[in-house]
C-alpha cells in the first residue's frame, strides 16, 4: 500500500494560480480623503495597513476612499434607525420599515461588491490569490506542539 506524500513534499497542481503572499509591514499610508470623518478615517489606515504589499496608492486610492465614505454612510443610516426604530409612520398613519433601513440595505450590497474587488474577506482573498500572513495562533501553536510529540513517539 503506497502512503500519502508528506505536506511538505506536496507541489500541488500546476494549473493553481499564483499565489501573493502579504507580509505584515509598516505602510506609508496615503493621505485620506478630506470628505471622510473620524471613522472613515480610521477605516481607512485600517485598511490600508490590511492590504499592505497588495495594495497601490496610485490606483487604489479612489476604490478605498469610496469604500471607507461608503461605510461611514451605512454607519449614520444605522444610526437613524437606531434611535427612531426599524418602524415608522407612513403617509397613512400605516406602519412601514423605516426608510433608512431600506438605503442601508442597497448600501450593503454595494459594500459587499466592493469589499470582494479590495479582497476584505476570505472567499475573495482566495479568488484574487492573496494568502494573507496572520501571527500564529494559539491553536497553531497547540496543533505543532501535538504534531511535534507524535512524530517523536515511535518504534
Amino acid at each position: 500500500m503506497t502512503r500519502p506524500k508528506p505536506p511538505a513534499k506536496r507541489q500541488g497542481h500546476a494549473a493553481r494560480k499564483a499565489v501573493v503572499t502579504v507580509l505584515p509591514s509598516v505602510v506609508d499610508l496615503p493621505t485620506p480623503p478630506s470628505s471622510l470623518g473620524e471613522y472613515g478615517r480610521e477605516l481607512w489606515v485600517y485598511v490600508w495597513t490590511a492590504g499592505a504589499g497588495v495594495y497601490r496608492p496610485e490606483l487604489d486610492t479612489p476604490i478605498i476612499g469610496r469604500y471607507c465614505e461608503m461605510q461611514e454612510r451605512r454607519r449614520e443610516l444605522l444610526g437613524h434607525v437606531e434611535r427612531e426604530g426599524f418602524v415608522v409612520g407612513g403617509s397613512k398613519g400605516q406602519a412601514v420599515m423605516h426608510p433608512a433601513l431600506r438605503a442601508a440595505q442597497e448600501l450593503e450590497r454595494e459594500l459587499r461588491q466592493v469589499e470582494g474587488l479590495l479582497g476584505l474577506n476570505p472567499t475573495d482573498r482566495a479568488r484574487l490569490g492573496i494568502k494573507a500572513a496572520a501571527s500564529r495562533s494559539k491553536i497553531d501553536e497547540i496543533r505543532a506542539s501535538q504534531a511535534a510529540r507524535t512524530r517523536r513517539v515511535g518504534p
